[in-house]
């Protein structure tokens, strides 16, 4: 700044607003380029940032399918095995509870679940 200073004090008074206007020019060249600059890195940042939140819902999106067909599958798992042991514990009461006269059988109650009996009584 100080050498600036010195230049426009050693010329002489009627060259000083000529050299202003050609600093002023140069100023503002240098303006323009780092603002040009300035406008490409803020466009280059919204499109990446733009690509990041793409691909951002696409990984969410990935994320909650595959919970929900984890979330089904062992749906399915505990249906299937809740439907196989009811299935094994109808086989079971009404071959053990006909064959021995139902004598696991407490009223309408099993003995041996201590649920409804699910066998017709004859």
């Amino acid at each position: 700044m100080r050498m600036i200073l010195n230049y426009y004090v050693a010329m002489n008074t009627s060259a000083l607003p000529r050299a202003a206007a050609l600093d002023h020019v140069c100023l503002l060249r240098q303006y323009a380029r780092v603002q040009a600059r300035c406008t490409a890195q803020i466009t280059a940042q919204a499109a990446q940032i733009e690509r990041l939140e793409a691909q951002q819902m696409r990984l969410r999106m990935a994320l909650m399918v595959s919970v929900t067909v984890a979330a089904w599958a062992q749906r399915d798992e505990r249906l299937r095995g809740l439907l196989a042991l009811t299935q094994s514990q109808a086989l079971l009461c009404r071959s053990s509870c006909i064959a021995h006269g139902f004598s696991a059988r407490e009223g309408d109650t099993c003995r041996r679940t201590g649920l409804p009996c699910v066998v017709d009584t004859p």
